[in-house]
């Protein structure tokens, strides 16, 4: 018997005190067109919690893998976090999922105090990818 072979779609990430759960195009490939990007992304953690969808998740291809960037709602206006997750290309065969290890970025604006600009925080996380097919229903009420 052939397997088929598909792109991972769903991640879960964990780490100290953080959870994300990052859904790429749900109509499409992983890592499909910017212009037609169609994820959701949930953050929570010690910055808070709170859901990205669509343009308001930046999407930046490296080789063999994906920056997905948010920015956090900032809390004064001289302050910004932007989070950074790092995700491989990950190939699946048919109902399986595969355990990784990745980053999350933290960088967080300063405002106008005196020194760097940005300060940075790496969070180790570990990832499950896995592929969801979506039922014909949900994909007509999501266009």
């Amino acid at each position: 018997m052939i397997q088929s072979r598909l792109s991972a779609n769903h991640f879960v990430f964990t780490g100290e005190r953080t959870m994300v759960v990052y859904q790429s195009d749900r109509n499409g490939p992983p890592f499909g067109n910017p212009d037609l990007n169609r994820a959701s992304l949930e953050y929570q953690g010690p910055a808070g919690t709170q859901t990205f969808i669509d343009k308001e998740i930046t999407l930046q291809s490296i080789p063999k893998g994906q920056l997905i960037i948010v920015m956090l709602t900032a809390r004064d206006t001289a302050s910004a976090i932007f989070l950074t997750l790092v995700i491989p290309t990950i190939t699946l065969t048919t109902d399986q999922s595969v355990t990784f290890e990745t980053l999350l970025l933290q960088a967080r604006t300063r405002g106008l105090a005196n020194g760097p600009a940005m300060l940075y925080a790496v969070l180790p996380l570990l990832g499950i990818a896995s592929h969801v097919v979506q039922p014909l229903a949900m994909l007509a009420l999501s266009n």
